[in-house]
């Protein structure tokens, strides 16, 4: 369990405070670079996207593990970066002050090793990643912003298969698509 101050450290850290705030346009960065509201409630599970994802504390013993999840790093809008996946362990929604109180979901994650061939590997038969399971990410930041989280569902080797024990196949799910993005793609069918 992270407290306040973890998750103030994280949200400064995001937002620098280095910028001059003599803009009322601004006036929203600066509430928030202020920090949050003592108050964060903590979750289960959260909807985002219309993907359910829940705590891995949850999803333990359960048909469907809805706490694996991965953030897709882009570089200046290419798929050149590296990805981070990694399984939900806690949700929290913190509050900042200001005319309109602001509300902002935090995944905090345990992330896996992304670097490549040690950590994180793309198989070009079959189009899939594949995740070591055992490193974790030594660079760690735990708290990721809901709304760029994407849902991955994890698959294991058989048993038979000793030297692949450590690694699981990573799937991603459905991407989400805005309401009417697939409207528009209905009408032209």
């Amino acid at each position: 369990m992270y407290s306040i101050l973890h998750v103030r450290v994280f949200l400064f850290s995001q937002i620098h405070q280095s910028h001059v705030f003599n803009d009322e346009r601004q006036l929203w960065l600066q509430q928030m670079a202020q920090g949050p509201i003592n108050i964060v409630q903590p979750f289960n599970g959260y909807k985002v996207h219309d993907i359910r994802f829940h705590m891995r504390a949850r999803s333990a013993n359960k048909k469907t593990y809805s706490c694996s999840v991965l953030v897709k790093d882009t570089i200046s809008g290419n798929s050149g970066g590296v990805d981070y996946y990694g399984v939900l362990e806690e949700v929290l929604r913190v509050e900042y002050p200001g005319g309109l109180i602001k509300r902002c979901v935090l995944f905090c994650c345990y992330w896996f090793d992304p670097s490549n061939v040690r950590g994180t590997r793309y198989s070009k038969l079959n189009c899939t990643y594949k995740v070591n399971h055992q490193r974790k990410y030594t660079k760690y930041e735990p708290f990721m912003l809901a709304d760029v989280v994407y849902q991955v569902f994890y698959i294991s080797y058989p048993s038979g298969v000793t030297n692949k024990s450590s690694w699981w196949v990573a799937l991603t799910n459905r991407e989400y698509a805005p309401t009417w993005f697939s409207m528009k793609v209905n009408m032209c069918h």
